[in-house]
């Protein structure tokens, strides 16, 4: 089925804009004190896990699984 370039675009158009409602309503939502704790957390823990995986006194494999398992701790 062949469709107009423009009315891709508007459609495309369309689904940005639903997803900016959904995105704006979501922030409105107060986070519990759990939500903002898991987040910070998982940042951390993200930050940690990059931070190792540049660690130049291992092995590549090594630096890997060090980096798995730092991300297995997020929640």
């Amino acid at each position: 089925m062949i469709t107009d370039p423009e009315d891709e675009a508007w459609a495309e158009i369309e689904r940005m804009q639903s997803l900016n409602r959904k995105r704006q309503i979501e922030a409105l939502v107060p986070k519990t004190q759990e939500d903002f704790y898991n987040e910070l957390r998982n940042q951390v823990i993200q930050e940690v896990a990059d931070w190792v995986h540049t660690m130049p006194a291992f092995g590549q494999d090594t630096l890997d699984s060090f980096h798995i398992r730092i991300m297995g701790m997020k929640r």
